[in-house]
């Protein structure tokens, strides 16, 4: 692709139609996902790993959690960890030269196609002194930005 990912998921879809298309961009597997999500759309996400048949999956997978954007618990089936190839570790878990280099590569990408128009957020600004009525919105989709 383009920008240097194998696969985009469009995560805005019911539970079965994005287990479908983790599965079906699966391919061979994946080798790194970042995830800035959590929550909901990761428990959908880790349960696509685990094998439909018994045995064990033929490729191992780095899932690295960032953020908790989408919130900050999940249900984890014991197979997710014992039969899907995951390996599951925290943003400063696995420090390594190559992890920090494909985060900071990624981080560049994001911000390269944001500034190239093709990626775009919906943003709601709010000045400071309105902080306690933007912290009690039910934004979905949309970044909240507080300004001086």
């Amino acid at each position: 692709m383009a920008f240097g990912a194998d696969a985009f998921i469009n995560l805005d879809q019911p539970d079965e139609k994005l287990s479908e298309a983790v599965k079906k961009e699966a391919g061979e597997g994946y080798d790194v996902i970042l995830d800035y999500l959590w929550g909901h759309p990761t428990e959908v996400i880790l349960g696509t790993f685990v094998p439909s048949h018994i045995g064990f999956a033929r490729k191992s997978t780095r899932f690295i959690q960032i953020g908790g954007l989408a919130g900050q618990f999940i249900r984890l089936s014991a197979y997710s960890l014992t039969t899907s190839g995951l390996e599951i570790h925290g943003f400063g878990t696995r420090n390594t030269p190559e992890t920090l280099e494909t985060i900071a590569e990624s981080t560049r990408q994001v911000w390269d196609m944001i500034k190239q128009g093709a990626l775009s957020m919906d943003v709601a600004t709010f000045p400071l002194k309105d902080i306690e009525r933007a912290w009690e919105l039910e934004e979905h989709g949309r970044r909240i930005v507080i300004v001086p």
